[in-house]
């Protein structure tokens, strides 16, 4: 049986989230439009993956990532800027809306794995394959000792 989170337990807002400046510079492969500022894009048409940084703040940390991926598929990097989950899941639905060939495989790193199965949760017909990597617990249960798990060994 599957993990379930409970979206209503899902905190709304970050308080202290600093957004990160995007620095737009030239990458090989990777183009970025006049007005799409929070989308980086890999390879080719159609765009059936989407790859989401963790953070908050860390936009760009999975173009590595996407950058492999697009020698088999068109692969879009949205860029978090907004400053509520609410404010991100509608910038990705956006992007993924006008860019992405529906449904996408969504990958989501870190916080952003989160995000992702938040996403999934709330717009299923977006999201065709779902992979989280590095994501933080999904049950209060195994959360309680995450920092002692982080603890280095002595």
């Amino acid at each position: 049986m599957g993990t379930v989170l409970n979206l209503r337990n899902v905190k709304t807002s970050m308080s202290g989230f600093a957004v990160a400046a995007l620095f737009i510079f030239k990458i090989k492969g990777v183009r970025i439009g006049e007005n799409m500022k929070n989308l980086r894009k890999y390879g080719e048409a159609p765009f059936k993956v989407a790859v989401i940084h963790g953070g908050p703040g860390a936009p760009g940390e999975m173009a590595p990532v996407a950058r492999e991926l697009s020698s088999v598929s068109g692969v879009l990097e949205p860029l978090q800027t907004a400053t509520t989950i609410e404010g991100q899941i509608g910038e990705l639905k956006d992007v993924l809306k006008k860019n992405g060939y529906l449904p996408v495989t969504l990958i989501g790193w870190s916080w952003s794995a989160w995000l992702s199965f938040i996403f999934a949760a709330q717009y299923p017909a977006f999201v065709k394959k779902l992979i989280l990597i590095g994501s933080g617990p999904y049950q209060e249960k195994y959360a309680l000792n995450i920092m002692s798990t982080r603890q280095p060994i002595k």
